[in-house]
């Protein structure tokens, strides 16, 4: 890989890493609502929390991220991004999931680290699906033409 082709992609898994992490915020906004608003557990929460921030993600990196990308429909490259997300979206949960399940089992309930344990696991799993999601991205939704 040349080196102005290795920037321009380290420039992109850069922008794609800051949109990400916007994409945390907005998932444990939505999974703090989904909690505490209307009252549903932190599995169907996360649920919600996930399509939230899959959508804010898509639309913030078709304008920043891979710009000049594919020039499908945009409920056609919504959708595409929302299943090949699902990749990364698989071990965003699995990660969400155990943190959860294992947390709960050695901290009660009741205790702050219980009542911060879901945000934790969203940062985690937001983590550990970057790079799947990054490639898959990349390389399936927003490649050139």
């Amino acid at each position: 890989m040349s080196a102005l082709r290795h920037r321009a992609v380290t420039g992109e898994f850069i922008r794609f890493a800051i949109v990400g992490a916007a994409g945390a915020l907005v998932d444990m906004s939505v999974l703090a609502l989904a909690l505490n608003v209307l009252m549903v557990g932190p599995y169907a929460g996360r649920l919600l929390s996930y399509l939230a921030a899959a959508t804010f993600t898509w639309a913030v990196n078709r304008k920043f991220t891979f710009r000049g990308g594919t020039q499908a429909s945009l409920f056609s490259q919504w959708l595409r991004y929302i299943v090949i997300s699902a990749g990364g979206g698989v071990v965003n949960l699995g990660v969400f999931s155990a943190i959860v399940a294992v947390g709960r089992a050695h901290l009660g309930e009741g205790t702050l680290a219980a009542t911060l344990l879901p945000y934790f696991g969203v940062a985690c799993g937001s983590v550990s699906g970057l790079m799947v999601n990054f490639l898959a991205t990349k390389r399936l939704i927003f490649r050139s033409s």
